[in-house]
Order: structure tokens, then sequence, then C-alpha cells
């Protein structure tokens, strides 16, 4: 039997004079992203707010397919199935305005840019540490510092293709967060639903140290050189 549809909710990024965000949700989209990845069978589109927030119109249009199939190409990958979706739901964002724990979202060219840089310093040899970078790795997550979270599509350290591992550009651990992209927007959508359950206003700050709830046996710790 398939999961019952949510309630709908008109929750969403927002903004105040005094803050670029008003924490009453962007469950309102999400949601609808995780009950497709469910296959539930739910209404295609919830009602759109009446003046779609600023944080929300930073968002860019869904990668279309052609885009899918180019960076495909590009870097010999095969995107797993949550992963396009996630891109057809917005391709990455404008600016570096955060949308959780301090990381904006990544559109594909920005991914390829870092993947491009990454693969030539590999090839290089300029790495002096193994697991530094992989080529498997798809960023979707950055801080604008040079630090990723990535869609780990070759299963580093585990075995598990599809986890969400993290990369710093200046530092050595690579944990896995998340087992798969839908635990950690899962874990969004909770954080932000219970941070805003009563219409609760959060500043800039509030926001960038939103800490996500990891599912049982997560983070994993791992680092470059092991």
């Amino acid at each position: 039997m398939g999961a019952s549809c949510p309630k709908q909710r008109h929750w969403h990024l927002g903004r105040t004079s005094s803050s670029p965000y008003t924490l009453i949700i962007t469950a309102h989209r999400a949601t609808e992203f995780l009950y497709a990845l469910s296959r539930a069978t739910c209404p295609p589109r919830y009602p759109a707010p009446a003046a779609p927030p600023a944080y929300y119109a930073t968002l860019n249009p869904p990668a279309t397919a052609a885009e899918l199939a180019a960076f495909e190409a590009e870097f010999k990958l095969t995107l797993p199935e949550e992963l396009r979706l996630w891109l057809g739901w917005h391709n990455g964002q404008q600016g570096f305005e955060s949308f959780v724990e301090n990381n904006c979202l990544q559109s594909l060219g920005s991914a390829a840019e870092t993947m491009r840089i990454n693969r030539q310093l590999l090839e290089a040899g300029e790495f002096e540490l193994a697991n530094w970078w992989q080529p498997g790795w798809v960023p979707i997550l950055e801080n604008g510092g040079g630090d990723h979270v990535c869609v780990d599509l070759q299963g580093s350290f585990t075995g598990r293709a599809g986890q969400l591992l993290e990369h710093w550009h200046d530092w050595e651990p690579r944990n896995v967060l998340f087992p798969n992209l839908t635990s950690w927007l899962q874990a969004v959508v909770q954080t932000y639903e219970e941070a805003g359950e009563n219409g609760t206003e959060l500043t800039d700050e509030d926001l960038v140290a939103t800490e996500l709830k990891y599912p049982a046996g997560f983070p994993q710790e791992f680092a470059a050189g092991s």
C-alpha cells in the first residue's frame, strides 16, 4: 500500500527586512519531491504561494534532459534516478545564500566546474593522499569556500553507491553523512518542519547554524589517506 499524501502546507523560505529568511518553510516543495520519490499517488502540484518568496526566486529552472545527458557523457557517469529527480526540481540556485547548514544548492554547471578542476588535479598527481578526490563524486551542495557535499556514485570507503559524502578542499575528513539523497532531504524537511511548526522566524545566523538529524549509524567517519 502506498504512502498517504501529505497535508498541504504553505510553508516556504521567505524574507523579512531584518533577515534573508523567515522559516515558514521549503517543505511546500520538498515534501512534494519526497513523495514523488516514494511513488505515492498525490496531486502533481501543491498550490503556489500568492507571492513567491525571494529565496525561491533564486532557484534555477529544472535541468533539462539534454543538460543531464551532456553531464553524464562528459564525466562518463550514470546519474541515479533520485539525483535526476532532484535536479529536475531545480538545477541549483543563483548566489550563495544558505539552503541548509551554510550550504547552497549547486547546479549541474557548478558541479561540472568543480569536477573538472579536481579531475585535472587528480590526473596531474597533485593530491598526495588517496581519496582526496574521486571521479564519481558529484557535488550537490557548496559553502562558497571550495567545500562540498557530494553524491558518491562509487561508494567510497563503504561500497554504498549513492551515499552523501563531504569533501573539504583543505582538510582530510571525508565523512559519509547520509546513506542516500532521499534520507538527506527527509532530514532537511523534518528539521524545517519542526523549526517552523509555530511560524517561527529565524535569522540568517539561525539558518546557517541549523543541524540536521542523522539516521542511525551516521555520520560515518572517514578521511583522505585511508
